[in-house]
């Protein structure tokens, strides 16, 4: 196997299942040690244990909601690694569904928060790191309706289109 990650350290948020879960097992498969982070805690001892445990990979609970919960998966990765190389900002749910005139703010508001604010907090905390190590990946999950109108739902597809957003601006920052 092709060890293109070996030494390196990823936060992964969503880790718990689907896409995190894969891109996890991918990462250690490449050599990385990995931080995993989801609310669906069961899982995501399960998958690190099976990624070979605290040598390779370590689960901490993450509710990307929650500001702190994102700094101490990125300060885990630090205490526990002794950096952060990568971060895969995976956490996400569809949310909110149906027709603008009919959304629920508080399904909207959700949607927003996970799938917006989440990513917000992974670049903020994964960044400060990156800068003073002058180097670091940050991955942040998109969708081809973060780019198109009507590839799904409202609060969706803003958030989505507010990922690229983001990513764009945070790499005109410190892309140099």
């Amino acid at each position: 196997m092709d060890k293109r990650l070996e030494g390196k350290v990823a936060v992964i948020t969503g880790a718990a299942s689907g896409i995190g879960a894969a891109t996890a097992k991918t990462y250690v498969d490449h050599g990385a040690r990995v931080v995993l982070g989801d609310i669906q805690d069961e899982a995501g001892e399960g998958i690190a244990a099976t990624l070979g445990g605290v040598d390779h990979a370590i689960f901490r609970h993450c509710n990307v909601t929650e500001e702190a919960d994102v700094q101490a998966l990125v300060e885990a990765a630090i205490a526990d690694f002794g950096k952060i190389d990568i971060i895969f900002n995976c956490a996400g749910i569809v949310g909110a569904l149906g027709p603008m005139s009919t959304t629920p703010a508080e399904e909207w508001k959700l949607t927003i928060d996970i799938m917006i604010n989440g990513v917000f907090y992974g670049m903020k905390h994964a960044s400060r790191y990156m800068k003073e190590a002058g180097s670091g990946s940050i991955i942040s999950m998109s969708s081809t309706a973060g780019v198109m109108g009507g590839l799904g739902p409202h609060a969706y597809a803003a958030a989505k289109h507010a990922v690229v957003g983001m990513t764009k601006n945070l790499a005109a920052e410190v892309g140099g």
